[in-house]
């Protein structure tokens, strides 16, 4: 009887563990929160990855049973519809604020879109085609009208947000969200998963110079940079200066505690029609190296982790069969 050499198989099955270990890791930077809204199978929107609190709340007509990024079963998606496409939608953190944001001067946010009707059609308020995908600020929760807007000196207590303006992208960290990458979803449609990745530097010089972004992604020429992204499919850099008239780099002022809120505002009036998923909040730039991983990064990580184990099943039943 013929016996079966282990050691090649071992070090067959170790590359394999390599493999799907290097898959696992090419995000590499932590995020200090992350939402993907399995809790486990069972959609609840409990963080994964937190420095503190953050565990989130579906309000209105939101819920955590959409349908996650990856199509898989088991992955879930914030989601916020309603006959009105904003009626009292949206996530807030509640009692469970954010504690892991304070001082933060440098950071990424990125998050998954989902449409249900078209950027164009989202729910118009008060005259406005103004849909709140992010914003993070005070317990009061960040809103364009307790902050000064631009041209203002800073407010120590102001925000970030991240919104949809008809098909432009509306960005704000620490004053009115006037900021606007303008037609970014001009190609995208309902129902089509796109990336959203918003760069900041607040040690920048000048809001249309960033050493630190330069490093990061290539390109310095602001001190803010959005990505739009489909899967496996890295767009931008789209580069920001986010100063104002004084010409003073705007600091996000953010405090031991913050409110997160996702697919609306506070004043729930401004709610995005569809699902988002994925939504992470690093300390630091990333890399275009990373965000790439992040557009790669669908299936879910748990999925991953199978399909690398299957690779290391796959490897040794091959070797067997030729042993």
């Amino acid at each position: 009887m013929k016996t079966m050499n282990t050691k090649p198989t071992l070090k067959l099955a170790l590359c394999a563990l390599a493999l799907s270990g290097l898959v696992l890791t090419t995000q590499a930077q932590t995020p200090l929160y992350q939402w993907n809204f399995n809790g486990s199978g069972t959609g609840t929107g409990v963080p994964n990855v937190t420095s503190g609190g953050g565990s989130l709340t579906a309000s209105g007509t939101g819920s955590f049973t959409g349908a996650g990024a990856s199509g898989q079963p088991g992955d879930f998606a914030y989601s916020s519809t309603s006959a009105s496409g904003y009626a009292n939608a949206g996530i807030t953190t509640a009692g469970d604020t954010l504690t892991g944001l304070s001082g933060l001067n440098q950071f990424t946010i990125t998050f998954w879109l989902n449409p249900f009707i078209t950027y164009s059609n989202q729910p118009a308020v008060s005259g406005t085609t103004v849909s709140r995908f992010l914003q993070i600020g005070p317990v009061s929760g960040y809103d364009e009208a307790s902050i000064n807007t631009q041209g203002a000196a800073n407010n120590a207590n102001a925000g970030i947000s991240i919104a949809l303006n008809n098909i432009s992208l509306q960005v704000g960290v620490g004053q009115a969200p006037t900021f606007i990458a303008n037609n970014a979803f001009a190609s995208y449609g309902a129902n089509q998963w796109v990336m959203v990745a918003l760069e900041y530097d607040g040690t920048a010089i000048s809001a249309n110079s960033s050493s630190s972004l330069a490093t990061a992604i290539g390109n310095g020429a602001g001190d803010a940079a959005v990505f739009i992204s489909t899967p496996g499919n890295l767009g931008g850099p789209i580069m920001l200066g986010m100063t104002n008239t004084a010409g003073a780099v705007v600091s996000p002022g953010l405090t031991a505690s913050e409110l997160l809120l996702l697919a609306n505002r506070n004043n729930p009036n401004r709610g995005w029609d569809g699902e988002i998923d994925n939504v992470g909040i690093y300390n630091g730039l990333l890399t275009t190296s990373q965000l790439n991983a992040l557009t790669t990064a669908v299936p879910e990580p748990a999925t991953v982790t199978m399909l690398g184990l299957g690779s290391l099943v796959g490897v040794i039943a091959l070797r067997r069969r030729r042993s």
